[in-house]
């Protein structure tokens, strides 16, 4: 069994994907025009014989139902023959390849059965766009590009033909146009020439209709183009607008901040400051913190995806090392993550302690009450315990040096944790001795944090 979602099967679809204009547009060059080049004879005859594998393969890719991969036989053949068998069964019947075909043939019709296979397009896309739905906008303006190119192609042909079937009359457009290349890539380029011009309505009238069904012709394209013109360009505007639109959101907002703190009166100082400091979430967060977008989701599901989204950080911190799972699913939701930018206080002398905080990032500083500097605190390290487990105040603030990532654990979680998880005091004991040099220099000086 092919897995639709697996790797394979992508590129199987990429493949098919590349192949369904370059068919569409060496079909009408071939038939149409006229050029009868061996090489894309048998490129043509190269992708039918790709298709026809694909139309065997399509008995055996699994697909998805109600988020339920459907794995049996029977029930994809079912899908498969009520669904897009017949278009592709049309596109590629392997009969008529070996016979002779003259240009009044009524048999001249059967290379164009080849072009359902733009249903083919539709298909992929709308699978693709099942799985890789944050390429949704760009899989959109892909499927734009892919058929108005066909289009355009198949339009040219047309207009093309109406004068071969006529047998080139000497009053037709072709005829009468300034023009005068005689082979068949000429005659491509001045019907795709044609057809580009008239589609989007410049109409620089040096190709013009003559003959009555000409005209209706260039009326019913014109028409097509006119609509489907602004239909397209609309369309795509609004999706590249949509690509961009978290980013031209979070912009809005901060200007949004940069103007009020303005007419506050807030000096330019701390407008900067604040602007840095979005400028440094959207760099690393894209302007979102992960905690805020999972409380719906169920407990098991959550640990999952935080334990994913943080593991840049936990990697830093010893705690997270040390600890059991059950454990360190608890503490990944308990603790709070939190941003500060540089020269920002954490924590302040004479606050009461209700937080221990764990470094993920960045580099801190301790200033005492006589603003002596001790060594610095960096990742991996942890800070607010005494304070919070003697219920004292703090003697002495810690200052941001950098950008720096800290997760917070409050005072009701501690305990609550230190309760259910006994070991969780011997590791943060553990670590403690880890970096006891520090530690000693601020307990000789009577510093609490």
């Amino acid at each position: 069994m092919i897995k639709e979602k697996s790797l394979f099967h992508f590129i199987w679809n990429s493949f098919l994907l590349i192949s369904i204009p370059i068919s569409c547009i060496l079909i009408p060059l071939n038939t149409v025009f006229l050029l009868n080049n061996p090489f894309t004879v048998l490129v043509i005859y190269l992708i039918d014989l790709f298709f026809i594998i694909d139309v065997i393969t399509r008995f055996f890719t699994t697909y998805y139902l109600n988020g339920h991969e459907v794995t049996d036989k029977k029930k994809i053949a079912f899908r498969y023959l009520r669904t897009y068998f017949i278009f592709d069964l049309i596109a590629n019947i392997p009969i008529l390849y070996a016979l002779s075909i003259d240009e009044t043939s009524i048999l001249l019709i059967y290379p164009f059965f080849r072009l359902l296979r733009i249903v083919k397009l539709f298909a992929i896309i709308k699978s693709w766009r099942n799985f890789l739905w944050k390429y949704n906008a760009y899989l959109v303006i892909l499927k734009f590009i892919l058929v108005m190119g066909i289009v355009i192609q198949w339009v040219a042909s047309a207009w093309y033909l109406i004068i071969r079937i006529a047998n080139f009359p000497e009053n037709s457009w072709l005829a009468l146009s300034q023009f005068k290349g005689t082979d068949a890539i000429s005659h491509y380029i001045y019907s795709l020439y044609w057809t580009i011009i008239t589609m989007t309505t410049v109409g620089y009238g040096d190709i013009t209709p003559v003959r009555n069904i000409e005209i209706v012709f260039t009326i019913g394209i014109a028409l097509l183009g006119a609509s489907s013109y602004a239909f397209i360009i609309g369309n795509l505007a609004s999706l590249f607008s949509s690509i961009s639109a978290a980013k031209t959101k979070y912009q809005n907002k901060i200007q949004a901040a940069s103007q009020y703190l303005s007419q506050r009166d807030v000096p330019d100082s701390l407008n900067h400051k604040m602007r840095e400091y979005y400028e440094y979430l959207w760099a690393r967060y894209k302007g979102y913190e992960e905690n805020k977008f999972f409380n719906d989701f169920p407990v098991p599901f959550k640990i999952d995806i935080l334990n994913h989204l943080t593991k840049n950080f936990i990697k830093n911190i010893p705690l997270f090392k040390e600890s059991p799972i059950a454990l360190r699913n608890e503490l990944i939701l308990s603790l709070k993550h939190q941003t500060y930018p540089p020269d920002c206080y954490v924590v302040r002398e004479g606050e009461k302690g209700n937080d221990i905080f764990f470094i993920a990032n960045g580099d801190l500083k301790v200033v005492s009450q006589n603003d002596k500097n001790y060594n610095l605190l960096c990742s991996g390290e942890y800070f607010g315990e005494m304070s919070l487990i003697l219920n004292e105040k703090r003697t002495a603030s810690v200052v941001t040096i950098s950008f720096c990532d800290i997760f917070c654990l409050n005072k009701e979680d501690y305990n609550r944790i230190k309760e259910e998880f006994p070991q969780f005091r011997e590791i943060l004991k553990q670590i403690s001795r880890n970096q006891s040099e520090k530690r000693s220099e601020l307990i000789l000086d009577h510093i609490i944090l």
